[in-house]
């Protein structure tokens, strides 16, 4: 089954507070983009398999990385993909 995250894509915003302050963090990006100058070019699926974070690939979940500019601390955020999409649903005809 296909998915995708809608944070990645642009379709939602991540709505996320510091758990230290409260303060809506800032999106910083998908965390597996972060493991070399290729790592944003690997299939995700095959990223998901080797970054050492259990199960976010049988749950389908994008981690990606919080930034609070107010504690100037990184967090970790599992953003639920959306599941079932039709990679045909932009084909052009």
């Amino acid at each position: 089954m296909d998915s995708m995250c809608p944070v990645c894509n642009g379709f939602t915003a991540m709505q996320a507070t510091c758990p230290a302050c409260n303060q809506m963090i800032q999106d910083a990006g998908r965390l597996s983009d972060l493991f070399g100058k290729y790592s944003p070019y690997r299939p995700i699926d095959a990223l998901k398999q080797t970054n050492g974070i259990a199960h976010d690939l049988d749950d389908r979940t994008c981690v990606h990385v919080g930034w609070c500019p107010a504690c100037r601390e990184e967090f970790l955020y599992h953003i639920g993909e959306w599941t079932g999409i039709d990679p045909a649903w932009h084909t052009i005809e």
